[in-house]
């Protein structure tokens, strides 16, 4: 459906329309002939990549505090209970047929069961690259059952050649990993800290430069005091992604998310999930799987 870019600010570009207040605005919206706009509310949001996604009656959605669900569907629903650690802002960019988008404009609601719902990127300053997420336990090391001592720790080498690929071409390089024992009180964020450090040492000794490392402690069924909470943080939901998306200015589009189980393949339109064959179930994954780290190798080069 044709649409056309409308904005209250003046620092988009010639895409974008730009009104002088909101009341101008919604006299053009009544007169033109055309039944769908896209509503802009933030100068540093990614629109290419809002654009590549969003479908008619979609709207932009900020990882934060905020109060709806996001679900695997891209339906979206109002957070009700205490049990969530984390949730989405609405916004914006807003994609609305016109009768929808002049209701926001003059209430700031939507009707939630004809809408869906991405996350927006906002993005920090400098050029988007794309980016290498890796999975750690499964991915970097042997995964024995939660790691947390610098002595369980078995390194895949064969891993290295792609993060130095990455490096190389100077994309971020940057680890989402679910740590559950944090949660369940097995072991205290100090030492996923002081694993990481140690990890991204030896890893750089090895040549191979890992930017960042996120993760996150909850779980709903099995955390215990304030790690007892549903998050958007743990994977397959893509909070830690989303996370990295605010420091660091990266192409989803033609980012890499390298896992060993289904729920490494993050919640998450553009990212290209791949998988390294552990033994886990992937037969409903939408990603492709591979036996070694070469052919991972070589299927990035192939699309980079």
């Amino acid at each position: 459906m044709k649409y056309e870019i409308l904005s209250l600010e003046k620092d988009y570009g010639d895409q974008v329309r730009s009104f002088p207040n909101i009341e101008v605005l919604k006299e053009y919206i009544i007169k033109s002939s055309l039944e769908a706009f896209i509503y802009l509310n933030g100068a540093q949001i990614d629109l290419d990549y809002f654009l590549n996604h969003a479908t008619l009656n979609t709207v932009g959605l900020h990882f934060a505090k905020g109060p709806y669900i996001l679900n695997q569907n891209s339906s979206l629903a109002m957070i009700t209970s205490s049990d969530y650690q984390d949730g989405y802002k609405l916004t914006g960019p807003f994609y609305l047929e016109k009768e929808l988008l002049l209701r926001f404009l003059e209430s700031g609601e939507l009707p939630l069961g004809k809408i869906s719902g991405i996350p927006t990127i906002t993005l920090p300053k400098g050029n988007k690259k794309p980016a290498l997420f890796l999975d750690r336990d499964g991915v970097i090391n042997l995964d024995t059952n939660y790691v947390h001592k610098i002595e369980q720790l078995n390194f895949f080498d064969d891993l290295i050649p792609i993060i130095k690929y990455a490096n190389k071409k100077n994309w971020p390089v940057i680890v989402l990993t679910n740590q559950s024992g944090v949660g369940r009180g097995m072991f205290s964020t100090d030492d996923v800290d002081e694993l990481h450090s140690y990890m991204a040492l030896e890893l750089k000794k090895k040549g191979a430069i890992v930017d960042d490392w996120f993760y996150c402690p909850y779980h709903l069924e099995s955390g215990v005091d304030e790690y007892k909470k549903f998050s958007f943080m743990r994977k397959p939901y893509p909070g830690m992604a989303l996370k990295a998306c605010e420091k660091y200015a990266i192409d989803l589009d033609k980012s890499f998310m390298i896992g060993d189980k289904i729920t490494d393949e993050l919640f998450l339109p553009g990212l290209v999930p791949i998988h390294i064959a552990r033994g886990s179930d992937l037969s409903a994954a939408q990603g492709p799987e591979f036996k070694t780290y070469e052919e991972i190798l070589n299927y990035i080069k192939s699309l980079s």
